[in-house]
């Protein structure tokens, strides 16, 4: 008994702390004990004691429910078949003394008691039971409804430890076969003497689970007073909220249409009444919405119907669309799911009657005129200008919804129609903007060999306002129908002028636009923009200079399209023409006395990101690579060596200079280049050391894929003298970082990936290296550290090692000489087994994804066969440093004792199965935790 009391002191004494502790550290702590305690045995008891305190707070009460909650989905093997139904007897009584609140403890006492009712089969009668007790019982109408509304979503989801097969027999006789029981419960209730509207919403709301999980059927609702207390239930403010979800939801289960057409008939004139409202309730937001929300679901469910019967289901169309019409822009988008929908159905037509292209046609007015910004975009807070665009595109994924039923080029005139009349009215901005951003949006389903309104706004635009949002609009036009333009290269003289024309104004945003459609039109019309090219160089190296780098770079990014169109010779003449520049930028800054500051340094690193797309063109040689090119790199080496030396400890810089380099090493042939390895290697290498930057070491391995073959002797001398050098370096970082190695988390990913190229190409520099026990060690760290791609990368090149053929062939035949690197392998993964197998599975436990999961499957497994009689040695300790938050010590038990029956000759492939299940264990505490975090979050 004094422990007993100790127990709920300890308890009280931390719920006080999480509740009236000011000290937010210490609150934290309290939490995270109390959340341990719950996995306890004793916190059945503690609990019990809790909730039956008459002095204790309402806090306390609620965590003792939750607990029980808790323990009852994931701790019920911890009570013996009586225990269970001492529990559940308590809890029966817990539930009546609760039945008048709070409602927070009931909800969940019924939690917990549906739990049970799906884990005790001996449990035959736990609905009817409860029925035939409360039923009639007017103080217990709160708490019967409440479990049989929890119990739907409790016996479809909860994490019990039960088999598939039982959960289905418990789902059959929890809720099927109580079904029509249930049903005439809610029935009655809902027209009950005295009946408040609080019971009444809350019936709804138990009908609606038991409809959506599938357990009463629509017709069978239908047939009760509950169908048309639904339909009441709109006109009265405190039921209409539960009222539209029930109806909406009853809608969605009667979709499948042959089965369910005696209730359609009876649902459609009822919702089709609804349309008065949408006009009457026109200050109510929240209303309108609500109604909106029906007609939709209406729509949405029965769009086969309002198809081939649109005399009798058209006014579901016409309610949507004045939904849509609405000002109201929390409404309107409600709407855009069903005219996609409905759209997909009526494009299976041979013809679409004229009644729906009516709708669809006054749905693009109505979108255009949606898209208009405020007559003041000033008064919009920037959240809610984010959210405006957003609602934009959205609308514009709509309007190719139109297009797909009305055709694009009807689309498009309607558009055209609001420019002119805009202009001829002398109307706003807003109102000629909107139908040229319309038109943006509807390009891709535009046919564009036989579109005849493009050209009528391209003849348009240069007399529209010259308002910036206005021209960012008409440039945006322009770069989206440039694949149209190239099938008319009549229009390109007029184009370019308007782009440049964009360029020459003041405003950011209309330069980006201008940037972007000028990289649109290089890419669709490069063929004919070969004449362009000094224009567009003179252009780069006088107005580009004062241009944000984005729109910049854009810019060469459709210079190298212009470029790839040209014959092999030309090309290379153009792309030393626009490099040239961009190279001496590079070279200048090497050459000059002093040293850049980082401002100065900022437009060189500009000019090697525009290098870089401009050096993307090469990509389309293939085996015509220009020969005036190949010598390319060995001139250009040099400047970016000598500049590297200076500045290469400028991160920025060296990103720049790593991506160009990553370029060339890909695209230039390998013969041209591989001349200049051996001197990228060095300066790779240097540059490293003196910076400890990744991308030196990533650079390092691309030089080895590609260079490594060929049979040079002083070359790979140089790559093993290189990846030696690097190794120590990063060793060194390694050392410094001991204590923090998440934050050389990219320096280990790019030596990994290293390791991978050393380990194919040059084995022996990796194994035989007096480093590699080192090595090993930042390999385990590789795998602590939580990051998907360094993870995954670390895992795979272990596997690879690990499924080293010599490795096998020497655990098989002792006799046999493998390689000698073999032997360095087997003792470094001898002496770091416990430390490997605690990263593995507290990895699988804590932060791996899953294909991370099943590497690590593999990795045990290969571990098992290689080391079979080891393995239990190593894993006892590194089950040990396993946290007990991961995984309970119980589930360690159950998997050590599955990995000994498993290492038998005749039963290792049991290892997968055994670390898969310490893997669901693992998963099903992280489920009980985030469950006990969201009750901790409605303490």
């Amino acid at each position: 008994m004094a422990s007993a009391e100790e127990a709920m002191k300890t308890v009280a004494t931390a719920l006080d702390t999480l509740y009236n502790n000011p000290d937010n550290a210490a609150k934290l702590r309290a939490n995270t004990w109390l959340q341990d305690f719950q996995h306890t045995k004793e916190a059945w008891a503690t609990s019990n004691a809790l909730l039956l305190a008459p002095d204790a707070p309402i806090q306390w009460k609620l965590f003792a429910a939750q607990t029980f909650r808790a323990k009852a989905t994931y701790d019920l093997s911890q009570l013996t078949p009586p225990e269970r139904v001492s529990l559940r007897d308590m809890l029966l009584a817990a539930m009546e003394a609760f039945a008048g609140g709070p409602r927070p403890v009931l909800t969940q006492i019924c939690l917990a008691l549906a739990v049970m009712a799906l884990q005790m089969p001996d449990w035959n009668d736990a609905v009817q039971g409860l029925i035939k007790a409360y039923g009639g019982d007017v103080r217990m109408v709160n708490a019967l409804l409440d479990f049989l509304t929890v119990l739907p979503e409790v016996v479809g989801e909860a994490h019990v430890p039960i088999s598939q097969e039982e959960a289905n027999q418990r789902a059959a006789a929890l809720l099927s076969d109580n079904s029509e029981q249930v049903l005439a419960l809610l029935a009655a209730y809902i027209k009950a003497d005295g009946v408040t509207e609080a019971i009444q919403q809350s019936v709804f709301e138990c009908a609606r689970i038991w409809i959506t999980y599938g357990e009463i059927s629509p017709l069978s609702f239908a047939a009760t007073p509950l169908f048309d207390f639904a339909f009441r239930g709109l006109s009265d403010d405190m039921l209409f909220d539960g009222a539209v979800d029930i109806i909406c939801d009853l809608i969605h289960e009667t979709q499948e249409v042959s089965e369910n057409l005696p209730v359609i008939q009876k649902v459609v004139p009822m919702v089709i009444a609804l349309q008065p409202m949408l006009i009457q309730a026109a200050d109510d937001p929240e209303r309108i919405k609500g109604i909106c929300r029906i007609f939709v679901q209406a729509g949405e469910s029965y769009r086969q119907l309002i198809v081939h019967h649109p005399e009798t289901f058209f006014p579901i169309v016409q309610a949507i669309a004045q939904c849509s019409a609405m000002d109201d822009f929390d409404v309107v988008p409600v709407t855009f799911p069903f005219w996609y929908r409905f759209a997909g159905a009526l494009g299976k037509m041979t013809q679409v009657p004229k009644q729906f292209m009516e709708v669809y046609e006054g749905l693009v007015h109505t979108l255009i005129r949606h898209l208009q910004y405020p007559q003041d975009p000033t008064g919009l807070s920037p959240q809610e200008m984010d959210e405006f665009r957003d609602f934009r595109h959205e609308m514009g994924d709509t309007l190719k919804d139109c297009c797909s039923i009305l055709g694009a080029d009807k689309c498009l005139g309607i558009a055209l129609e609001h420019i002119k009349v805009a202009v001829a009215k002398h109307e706003s901005w807003q109102a000629i903007e909107a139908p040229l951003f319309s038109m943006r949006s509807m390009g891709a389903e535009v046919d564009i060999q036989g579109t005849s309104v493009i050209p009528q706004v391209l003849e348009l635009i240069p007399n529209l306002p010259q308002h910036p949002r206005v021209r960012y609009a008409a440039l945006l036009f322009a770069g989206r129908y440039t694949e149209w333009i190239n099938l008319r290269p009549d229009y390109i003289p007029f184009i370019m002028s308007y782009i440049s024309e964009g360029f020459a104004t003041n405003d950011p945003e209309v330069i980006a636009a201008a940037s972007q459609a000028m990289s649109y039109l290089c890419k669709d019309c490069k063929t004919h923009l070969v004449s362009y090219l000094p224009e567009l160089h003179q252009f780069l190296q006088t107005r580009g200079l004062q241009m944000h780098q984005e729109d910049v770079m854009s810019i060469y990014d459709g210079v190298a399209w212009v470029l790839s169109s040209l014959p092999v010779s030309e090309a290379a003449a153009g792309l030393l023409q626009f490099s040239t520049p961009l190279i001496q930028q590079v070279a200048t800054a090497t050459q000059r006395a002093g040293e850049y500051s980082r401002d100065e340094l900022k437009p060189v690193a500009d000019a090697l990101e525009n290098l870089e797309s401009l050096i993307k063109v090469m990509i389309g040689f293939g085996e015509l690579f220009p020969t005036d090119c190949l010598d390319t790199p060995g001139r250009v080496w040099p400047i970016f060596d000598a500049f590297l030396a200076r500045y290469g400890t400028t991160f920025f810089i060296s990103e720049r200079v790593t991506s160009v380099i990553r370029r060339a090493v890909q695209n230039w042939p390998a013969d041209s280049c591989r001349p200049l390895a051996a001197s990228v290697a060095v300066r790779m290498c240097q540059s490293f050391e003196e910076s400890g930057f990744s991308g030196y070491i990533w650079i390092s391995g691309k030089l080895i894929d590609r260079y490594f073959a060929g049979g040079d002797a002083q070359l790979h001398a140089t790559f093993a003298t290189m990846f030696d050098r690097e190794t120590r370096k990063t060793i060194e970082l390694f050392a410094e970082h001991q204590s923090r190695p998440d934050a050389l988390q990219d320096v280990i990913d790019d030596y990994v990936h290293l390791l991978m190229q050393v380990a194919e190409q040059m084995p022996d520099s990796l194994y035989l290296s007096p480093s590699f026990p080192l090595i090993f060690q930042i390999l385990l760290a590789g795998l602590k550290i939580s990051n998907v791609d360094l993870n995954h990368v670390t895992l795979s090149f272990l596997l690879n090692v690990l499924n080293n053929p010599g490795l096998l062939n020497a655990a098989l035949e002792p006799s046999l000489h493998p390689p000698a690197y073999v032997t360095s392998i087997r003792t470094t993964v001898e002496t770091y087994a416990p430390q490997l197998l605690d990263a593995l599975l507290t990895g699988m436990m804590d932060h791996y994804v899953e294909d991370c999961i099943d590497l690590v499957v593999e990795i045990t497994h290969v571990i098992a066969k290689l080391w079979q009689r080891q393995l239990l040695t190593w894993l006892e300790p590194a089950l040990a440093q396993i946290p007990d938050n991961l995984v309970l010590p119980e589930a360690k038990v159950v998997f050590f004792n599955d990995m000994t029956s498993a290492l038998g000759p005749s039963s290792i492939d049991k290892v997968k199965q055994a670390v898969l299940n310490l893997h669901r264990a693992s998963r099903r505490l992280r489920q009980r935790r985030m469950h006990m975090m969201d009750m901790a979050r409605d303490r």
